[in-house]
């Protein structure tokens, strides 16, 4: 799980979201024993292993997901298969 949760006085970001289904769970229940907001999803490079797992972990919170233009693409790209 190549993935890691700041957190803050308000809330939680995460950086990175992991490869896979189950690590993205993983991250959320790790997330949610820390009692704080999920407040961002930070994804800084287009490789699968760090936001593979993003849709399993944010689930259907309503929370910003940044990436940079490049992992947008790559996110885009791998969606329409």
């Amino acid at each position: 799980m190549l993935a890691y949760l700041d957190e803050g006085r308000r809330g939680i970001v995460a950086i990175g979201a992991t490869f896979g289904v189950s690590d993205g769970a993983a991250l959320r229940a790790t997330a949610k024993d820390l009692a704080k907001p999920l407040l961002a999803v930070l994804i800084a490079h287009p490789h699968p292993d760090h936001y593979g797992g993003w849709t399993s972990f944010v689930g259907d919170l309503q929370i910003p997901i940044v990436m940079v233009a490049g992992v947008d693409k790559v996110n885009r790209r791998a969606a329409r298969r």
